[in-house]
């Protein structure tokens, strides 16, 4: 992918502009590949990235899914990558391939690593995921007595005014 992108920049002799450009390359990469972000797209719209990313891998003009951009803008270091590299992808539809393959894989890394959980946690592992799925401090500190934990206790030093406000906090 990086070798494709080399020439997709415009010259430019302003040596932070070029590290900049760089460092949203290796990013983007390092996020989907060297280490894969686990729920990336967390607070997206789902259906709106899958379907961004089979447009992009489909090789679709970016002219076509600009519009789309919206549905990862949470995600700033894919829209970032996506605004820079967009003329490059529209050249080559192998590197448009590429991404879109990466962002629909990044899709899916949820439910692939909820499946393989599932199929390998413990009983207790999973008897504590369905008591912590509406969990409040009361059924936290029960759950620690429950496993012959006590409450930790706090050595915060506080005034009169903050006492009640750092309790709750301490919860």
């Amino acid at each position: 992918m990086c070798v494709a992108l080399v020439n997709a920049f415009p010259p430019t002799a302003n040596e932070r502009v070029e590290k900049d450009r760089w460092r949203k390359v290796r990013l983007f990469v390092s996020a989907m590949l060297a280490e894969p972000a686990f729920n990336v797209f967390a607070g997206c719209n789902m259906v709106g990235v899958k379907e961004l990313a089979i447009k992009i891998m489909d090789g679709e003009e970016s002219a076509q899914w600009m519009g789309l951009l919206d549905w990862i803008q949470p995600v700033v270091f894919v829209w970032e990558f996506l605004l820079l590299v967009r003329q490059a992808m529209d050249q080559s539809l192998d590197l448009s391939r590429a991404v879109g393959e990466l962002l629909l894989f990044s899709v899916g890394t949820v439910a692939e690593a909820v499946s393989k959980w599932e199929a390998t946690a413990g009983e207790d592992a999973k008897k504590f995921r369905d008591c912590s799925t509406d969990a409040t401090p009361d059924k936290y500190q029960e759950w620690l007595r429950e496993q012959g934990l006590s409450p930790p206790q706090t050595d915060l030093s506080v005034g009169h005014e903050s006492f009640d406000r750092v309790a709750v906090q301490a919860d």
